[in-house]
C-alpha cells in the first residue's frame, strides 16, 4: 500500500510535521508587540553586543530583576542590532524555537520506542502485506504533531517574550534525548552523556521548569529499567550526574550571583497556596486535554485569579477550605491519575511514565516555592508532552492492533476491528484538526495590545491588569477620555498597590492637565514602589509645569540614580540646567544622553545651544552639524546652524578689525 508506506517515510512525516506546526502560525506574523515585549524590545543593552558580559551575570529589565535568562539577552541584542527588531524576525525566531523543540519530540519519541521494550508481549510493528511499518515511527509522528499544535503552547510561542524561554525546553529535550542514548547504546556512552550534559547545563540557564530534568531521567529509569542488567552504582552515577550539573549552576546562580526572587505565598500561608495550587492543576489539566478556555488570567474556583500579583483577591485565598468541593474533587483527579500510574506501571509502563512526565513538569511551578505567576498557560509547554505521547500512544495502539486483526481474521471480528481503527482514525484526525484551528484563531487574540487586553477584559471584567493595559492601548491612540476611565477603573481595585497602575493614571492626569491628581498618582506609586523610576520623572515634569525648578531637578536626578540610561530624563534635566545658568553641568547630561542615544538629534541640538550661549561658537557649529546629519531634513537645525555661522563670522570679522586697528 503506497499510501501507508509513505506515510511511515520518516523524511514525508517531518514534512508533514514541519508544515503543520509552522502553518498554525503563520498568520502570526503580523502580530505587534504586546505586553513585555515591548519592555524587552526597548531594553538599552541590547543595542550593542558590548553588554554580553552583563547578560552573563544575569541582567533584565525592570521587573525581572532575578531570573536568569542566559539567551534571552543575546538573541535580543542580535535582533535590535541585526534585524533593526523586526516583527518578521521576532515572530519567524519564535516560531523555529517552538518547531526545534517539536522535532525534538519526534526523534526523542521515536528514540524512546525504538530503544525500550514498551509494548511487552504486543506486536510492535504495524504489518501490512509483506512490509512491517515500526509503532515507533506512527507515535513519534501522532505525538510530534500533538504538540506542535495544540493551543495551550499559544502563550509560549505568540507571545515573543516567553518564546525565547521556551529555548530552555528545546535545550532540555535534546539533553533526554542524548541521555537515553546514552544509557541504552553503548557505542559513544561516554560523548553522549558529556553533550546531554553540557545541554542540560544550557537549559538551566535558560529557564528554571527545566531544573526537573535529573527527576526526569530517575523517572525514565524507572518505568524502563535497562534490558541488560546493570549496577546500582552505574545508575546511580548517571543519576548525581545531572544532579551536581544542577547543583554547581545553583551555587552559580544563587551563591556568587545572588539572583534570586523574594516571592511570597497566599496571605504567607503555605497551606492557603497548596489549596489553590490543587484547583490549578485540575484546570491544568482541564485545558491540555480541552484547549477551550484559554486565557492570560484564569479564574480559579472561589474567585482566585491566575495573575495573583495584580488581581489579588485576599478574600478569596482566605475563604478556602479543606472540605471545599472544588479542593476536593481536584485532590482526588490527582490521586486518581497517580493511582492509575501506579497501577499501570508493570503492564503499561508507558502510560505511568506519561502521567509522571506530566505532574513532574508541573513541579517547578507548582508554588512549592512561591512564584510571581501563579498559573499561566506558557507552563504547560514541557508538561503538554506527557499528554500528547499518552494520546498519539493510545491511538497507535488501538490503529496497529486492529489493523493486523483483520488481516489475521475474517467476517464480523474482521469488520469489528476495521471500525474501531476508522474510528480511532476520525477521533484523532478531529483531535488534530479542532487543536490546529483553535491555535491559528487563538493567535488572533494576541495580534495587538488593543485585540488582547480586550479580549481579556470581556473574559475578566475585574482585572486590575487587563483594565490597565487596555487604558495604554486607548491612551496611545489618543484617547485620553477612554483611557483615564480604564485607569481609574484599576487604580479602584488595585489592591496589591501595584505602583505602575498609578503610574498610568498620574501620566493621564498630567496629559489631561489634572496637575494636582497626577501629584497624586505620582506620590502613591513612589509609596508603593520606591525604587520607580518613572515615577520620580513623572514628578520631575509636573514641577517644570508648576515652575518649582528645584523639585524638578531633584526628581529627574533621582530619576536617573535609579536608571542611569534613562534618556528623557538626561534631555530634561539638561534643559532646565541650562535654563537656570548651570551650563557645564547642562553640558554634562546632553552629553551622556548622546551616548545613549548616538542616532537621535536632540542631544547634539541642545549642546549647541549650550555652547552658543557659552560663546563658542566653533563647538556650537560642530554639534549643529551633527544633528544635521543625524536629521538632514530638520530645517530648524539648518537656520540654526546659519544663524551660528553667521555669527561667528561677524565675531571673526570684529577680530580682525580690532587687529587692524591695533
Amino acid at each position: 500500500m503506497p499510501i501507508i508506506r509513505l506515510l511511515f517515510n520518516t523524511k514525508f512525516q517531518l514534512a508533514i510535521i514541519i508544515l503543520l506546526t509552522v502553518g498554525v502560525y503563520a498568520n502570526t506574523f503580523g502580530n505587534q508587540l504586546v505586553w513585555d515585549d515591548k519592555t524587552f524590545a526597548d531594553w538599552e543593552l541590547t543595542a550593542s553586543f558590548k553588554s554580553l558580559p552583563q547578560f552573563l551575570k544575569g541582567a533584565l529589565p525592570h521587573p525581572h530583576e532575578g531570573d536568569y535568562r542566559l539567551f534571552k539577552g543575546i538573541i535580543l541584542t542580535f535582533d535590535k542590532v541585526v534585524f533593526a527588531n523586526s516583527l518578521f524576525v521576532f515572530h519567524l525566531q519564535a516560531i523555529l524555537i517552538h518547531l526545534s523543540a517539536t522535532l525534538l519530540v519526534y526523534f526523542l519519541t521515536k528514540k524512546i520506542f525504538e530503544l525500550e521494550t514498551i509494548n511487552d508481549k504486543r506486536e510492535t510493528v504495524l504489518k501490512v502485506s509483506s512490509f512491517q511499518f515500526p509503532f515507533s515511527g506512527l507515535v513519534a509522528f501522532l505525538t510530534a504533531l500533538l504538540f506542535g499544535v495544540h493551543p495551550v503552547h499559544v502563550e509560549a510561542v505568540t507571545f515573543i517574550t516567553s518564546s525565547t524561554d521556551i529555548l530552555g525546553i528545546s535545550f532540555l529535550l535534546a539533553a533526554f534525548y542524548f541521555y537515553i542514548r546514552a544509557r541504552s547504546e553503548y557505542q559513544y556512552r561516554k560523548k553522549r552523556l558529556a553533550i546531554s550534559g553540557l545541554l542540560a547545563l544550557l537549559a538551566f540557564a535558560s529557564y528554571e521548569i527545566t531544573f526537573i530534568l535529573p527527576v526526569l531521567v530517575i523517572l525514565y529509569d524507572f518505568c524502563f529499567p535497562m534490558k541488560i542488567k546493570e549496577s546500582a552504582k552505574e545508575r546511580i552515577f548517571r543519576h548525581l550526574y545531572f544532579w551536581g550539573i544542577l547543583a554547581s549552576y545553583a551555587v552559580f546562580r544563587f551563591g556568587i550571583l545572588k539572583l534570586t526572587e523574594k516571592r511570597e505565598f497566599l496571605e504567607n500561608s503555605f497551606y492557603l497556596t497548596m489549596l489553590a495550587q490543587a484547583k490549578a492543576i485540575w484546570e491544568y489539566i482541564q485545558i491540555i486535554v480541552f484547549p477551550l478556555n484559554l486565557t492570560i488570567n484564569h479564574k480559579l474556583p472561589s474567585g482566585i485569579s491566575s495573575l495573583h500579583y495584580v488581581d489579588y483577591n485576599a478574600q478569596s485565598y482566605l475563604s478556602q477550605k479543606i472540605t471545599d468541593l472544588s479542593f476536593l474533587f481536584s485532590a482526588a483527579v490527582i490521586i486518581g491519575a497517580v493511582a492509575a500510574a501506579i497501577f499501570l506501571y508493570k503492564r503499561l509502563p508507558i502510560v505511568t511514565f506519561c502521567i509522571f512526565w506530566f505532574f513532574a513538569s508541573m513541579a517547578i511551578v507548582s508554588n512549592i516555592i512561591p512564584l510571581g505567576n501563579f498559573m499561566t498557560e506558557r507552563y504547560l509547554f514541557l508538561a503538554s508532552y506527557g499528554w500528547s505521547l499518552l494520546l498519539a500512544y493510545m491511538v497507535s495502539q488501538v490503529v496497529t492492533s486492529k489493523f493486523n486483526l483483520t488481516v489475521k481474521f475474517s467476517a464480523l471480528s474482521s469488520y469489528l476491528s476495521v471500525l474501531v481503527m476508522v474510528l480511532a482514525v476520525i477521533g484523532f484526525t478531529t483531535i488534530l484538526a479542532f487543536y490546529s484551528v483553535k491555535t491559528y484563531l487563538r493567535n488572533r487574540d494576541w495580534r495587538d495590545s488593543f485585540t488582547l487586553w480586550s479580549y481579556e477584559l470581556a473574559k475578566s471584567p475585574d482585572s486590575v491588569l487587563a483594565s490597565n493595559n487596555l487604558g495604554n492601548t486607548y491612551k496611545d491612540k489618543g484617547d485620553l477620555a477612554r483611557a483615564i476611565q480604564l485607569y481609574e477603573r484599576a487604580e479602584a481595585k488595585n489592591s496589591r498597590r501595584l505602583s505602575k497602575v498609578n503610574l498610568n493614571l498620574g501620566d493621564a492626569y498630567w496629559e489631561d492637565g489634572r496637575l494636582e491628581k497626577a501629584l497624586e498618582q505620582y506620590q502613591k506609586a513612589i509609596e508603593a514602589d520606591k525604587r520607580e523610576p518613572l515615577a520620580y520623572y513623572g514628578l520631575g515634569r509636573l514641577y517644570v509645569q508648576q515652575k518649582k525648578t528645584d523639585l524638578a531637578i531633584e526628581a529627574y536626578t533621582k530619576t536617573l540614580d535609579l536608571n542611569s540610561l534613562y534618556y528623557p530624563a538626561y534631555i530634561d534635566l539638561g534643559a532646565i540646567l541650562a535654563e537656570t545658568g548651570k551650563l557645564d553641568r547642562a553640558i554634562e547630561k546632553f552629553t551622556i544622553a548622546a551616548k545613549i542615544k548616538p542616532e537621535e538629534a536632540l542631544p547634539h541640538r541642545n549642546l549647541a545651544g549650550v555652547y552658543k550661549k557659552q560663546g563658542k561658537l566653533d563647538l556650537a557649529i560642530a554639534e549643529y552639524q551633527m544633528a544635521l546629519k543625524l536629521d538632514p531634513g530638520n530645517e530648524e537645525i539648518k537656520k540654526q546652524l546659519q544663524e551660528t555661522q553667521i555669527r561667528r563670522n561677524i565675531k571673526i570679522n570684529q577680530n580682525q578689525q580690532k587687529e587692524t586697528e591695533n
